[in-house]
């Protein structure tokens, strides 16, 4: 459930981040349930880390993934060229 932002880029929604959560509901990371860590996480408010269950072993493939949705966009910069 991703949507276009500027420039045509893919903006992340809290479905598409719960999507790939454990989905415990464990309040380990202190939010009422993994939809409203997910929310938070789309905000940049918390950071994946901080849901424990995530961390686990069996949920690796989870936790890589959602550290590659999160990773900043990298603009290429080309010396010489303005802009």
């Amino acid at each position: 459930m991703t949507r276009k932002g500027k420039a045509g880029k893919k903006e992340l929604s809290p479905i598409d981040i719960y999507k790939l959560l454990p989905k415990t509901n464990c309040k380990e990371c202190d939010e009422e349930n993994c939809m409203a860590f997910a929310t938070k996480i789309v905000n940049r408010e918390i950071q994946i880390n901080k849901c424990l269950p995530l961390l686990k072993e069996q949920n690796s493939k989870a936790y890589n993934q959602l550290k590659e949705m999160l990773k900043p966009p990298v603009k290429e910069v080309v010396i010489g060229i303005g802009d």
